[in-house]
């Protein structure tokens, strides 16, 4: 009897013991057979956070070129253009070779020459090229985007040396306007301000890219216009004058009203600069003509010239008598270009003639 209500008590303890622990844990889950199947090597947490590009500060990149027609070695300075391109926005740029980096961009290009028949000859006078842009990175998704393009065969060729190879197809040519595109895949992955920071680069041809870029991009890109202004005054004259481009495609009104105010600018390349950008406005820049007219008497020929220029492209219909009076300009590159003017203006040709430009005019206002 005392070894019965031993073994009794024994079983009463554990049940109360494994009652408290399953009240401790939980019902256990059924645990399946093990099996010799190893487990995978690395998991990722679900509380881990997605990746940002906005963390990659390092890129490397990879250039692959291919030019299938081609038999000798070929290649555009691709690698050396984006690795600029990618350091003007903000980034450390390494090459394939790198060991340390956050993200890689794999850049594919294929180029095919195009040719055509000119008096029994073949020549490849056209080329198109198509580049892909691969961004990846630890725990993102690839993201890719292609572009294009294409300079077709003109239908007569002149030039010298004739391009009989496919190697002499206009393939540099198109790399100057490909080459632009990684900016607008840029602009597409990080937004507009890495393309505002390119702008204050300090080669003139990244500023001329990155101005051009924002042009293309268009009204989404109003968050560059106070750099674009500042860059008005660019030490470039070239730089001025695609950012005045880009800041009409970006804002018209406000453009215009910006170089208005540059005509009276102490620098005497801003005036004629801004002129200039006003004349490639064409007429949508009439506002301008009062201030224009009046730089028609500055001291400075260059200004007075790209002037004369401006308000021909305009169609400056007021501007007539002013610009009969620069007929007697002491420069004669003013004196023919208002003759030109004049004539674009009225559709009247008296060359540089003031006396009959003066009565056509006073017969005709």
């Amino acid at each position: 009897m005392k070894k019965e209500w031993k073994w009794t008590s024994f079983l009463l303890i554990a049940i109360i013991v494994a009652s408290i622990l399953s009240s401790c844990i939980g019902e256990k889950e059924e645990t399946p057979a093990p099996t010799t199947t190893a487990a995978p090597t690395t998991t990722v947490s679900p509380t881990t956070p997605p990746f940002s590009f906005e963390e990659i500060e390092t890129i490397r990149l990879v250039v692959e070129q291919s030019y299938p027609q081609i038999e000798e070695e070929f290649s555009l300075p691709f690698a050396d253009g984006y690795k600029q391109i990618l350091e003007s926005v903000g980034f450390i740029a390494v090459d394939e070779k790198a060991t340390r980096y956050d993200a890689t961009l794999l850049v594919e290009v294929t180029g095919e020459a195009l040719g055509a028949n000119y008096s029994g000859r073949y020549l490849y006078t056209g080329a198109c090229i198509e580049c892909s842009f691969s961004l990846s990175a630890p725990n993102a998704e690839t993201i890719t985007r292609r572009f294009g393009i294409e300079e077709s065969c003109p239908f007569v060729y002149t030039s010298t040396p004739l391009p009989e190879m496919p190697s002499d197809a206009p393939f540099e040519s198109l790399y100057d306007v490909l080459k632009l595109d990684l900016f607008l895949f840029v602009y597409d992955v990080w937004g507009i301000d890495l393309i505002i920071k390119a702008l204050e680069d300090e080669d003139e041809e990244i500023r001329m890219d990155a101005a051009w870029t924002l042009g293309d991009i268009g009204p989404e890109a109003k968050d560059a216009i106070p750099t674009l202004i500042n860059l008005l005054e660019d030490e470039d004259i070239l730089v001025r004058v695609y950012a005045a481009e880009a800041l009409y495609k970006i804002d018209p009104e406000r453009c215009v009203t910006t170089l208005i105010a540059l005509l009276e600018h102490g620098d005497g390349e801003i005036r004629s600069s801004a002129a200039d950008a006003l004349g490639m406005i064409g007429p949508e820049a009439k506002d301008a003509i009062p201030a224009l007219i009046n730089l028609l008497e500055d001291e400075d020929e260059f200004v007075r010239l790209s002037t004369t220029v401006a308000l021909g492209d305009i169609g400056a219909q007021e501007a007539v008598p002013a610009l009969i009076n620069a007929l007697k300009d002491e420069d004669f590159m003013v004196r023919n270009f208002a003759a030109e003017s004049l004539t674009k203006i009225t559709g009247e040709d008296f060359g540089e003639d003031q006396s009959k430009w003066q009565q056509w005019w006073e017969e005709n206002k």
